[in-house]
């Protein structure tokens, strides 16, 4: 066999071989499910979706404002939204109401036990509602220190909330 039909027959089999890809590709497209698109961060005016599907899974996605409804609209019927739960916002690196949050949810925080979430909820109670985290500066054990320290995990309904300092 000469070498020019060994290389004709080389450029057959790797012609034929990428030929094969996009088809491959698309069947593994086809058995994965709908997959929503994943938006890579939080930007100013994002809303935060946590997407319960059933046969992509689930996912946490920061999307433009307004767009929840046609996410779930592409992840199909089995689609739903969810509020995420303290634990996820913290995790994310997103504050918690302190006006909703629960005494387990606020000893996710760092600098806060059982005690101390126990003394917060109290003082909401006594206050109807705290209407600036500041106020947490009259509960026994939280001065300006300890303030500093816990108030980028907590938010006001009604403030904007920041991302947390990681």
């Amino acid at each position: 066999m000469s070498v020019l039909l060994r290389q004709l027959r080389g450029i057959i089999i790797v012609g034929a071989a990428t030929a094969m890809i996009p088809f491959f590709l698309s069947a593994y497209s086809l058995m994965s499910g709908p997959v929503p698109p994943a938006y890579a961060d939080q930007q100013p005016q994002t809303e935060i979706v946590k997407l319960i599907h059933a046969e992509a899974g689930n996912g946490i996605y920061f999307i433009p404002a307004g767009e929840a409804p046609g996410l779930i609209r592409k992840a199909g019927r089995s689609a739903s939204k969810k509020q995420l739960d303290a634990a996820e916002r913290l995790a994310l690196g997103l504050p918690i109401d302190i006006n909703s949050a629960t005494e387990e949810e606020l000893m996710l925080i760092p600098g806060i036990g059982p005690v101390m979430s126990d003394r917060i909820i109290a003082g909401r109670i006594l206050l109807g509602r705290y209407d600036d985290v500041n106020q947490l500066t009259g509960i026994k054990g939280i001065k300006e220190k300890t303030l500093k320290k816990i108030s980028p995990y907590l938010y006001v309904d009604g403030e904007k909330p920041e991302r947390q300092p990681r």
